[in-house]
């Protein structure tokens, strides 16, 4: 019957083969994988100290948790997910190959009739400057590096979300990265 191959990488466009195959035939399959596009934006200093300054007033205001970079320097966290696990409301949970970050302040409920069985666990939804970043489970370590954050904002209900990050998405809680220095 038809097979589907997926190829996915964390620097590879992401590639969807058919294949027909029948029981007994073996196939030989070249896929040519071509590099995920580069985007390169432009930081300007001017524009680093706004969102620092956005960052600043909202600490100031409360509703969430902040670590400057001089908090994160203090946590010694080697990855992602190491400062992750030093953050008040936060659960990191294993699954499969990587982590899932989720709120201990959220539990959804499994949809009536569908047979799921879960845990009630709800994916916090990941902001780098100011932009989605949907991460597949377990890439988040090796997308978002430590030593690239200048603050980061963590927000573990969805009544205490900013406007600008909130909506449909954010109804697990939000965690907002700042890059530079």
């Amino acid at each position: 019957g038809v097979r589907r191959l997926t190829f996915r990488g964390s620097s590879v466009a992401i590639r969807h083969v058919s294949l027909n195959v029948q029981v007994g035939q073996s196939h030989l399959l070249l896929a040519a994988l071509r590099t995920g596009p580069l985007v390169v934006v432009e930081r300007t200093t001017t524009a680093f100290n706004e969102r620092l300054a956005e960052f600043r007033r909202r600490r100031r205001l409360g509703g969430g948790y902040f670590l400057d970079r001089l908090d994160i320097d203090k946590r010694n966290a080697r990855t992602f997910t190491d400062l992750m696990r030093t953050v008040p409301g936060v659960r990191v949970q294993t699954d499969g190959t990587g982590f899932r970050y989720v709120s201990t302040h959220f539990r959804r409920l499994p949809q009536a009739g569908t047979g799921m069985v879960d845990d009630g666990a709800c994916d916090m939804m990941i902001y780098i400057d100011g932009q989605p970043f949907p991460v597949e489970v377990g890439r988040a370590d090796s997308r978002i590096l430590v030593n690239e954050i200048a603050a980061l904002e963590v927000y573990v209900s969805a009544g205490s979300v900013p406007r600008q990050f909130a909506g449909a998405t954010a109804a697990c809680g939000v965690i907002v990265i700042w890059r530079g220095r």
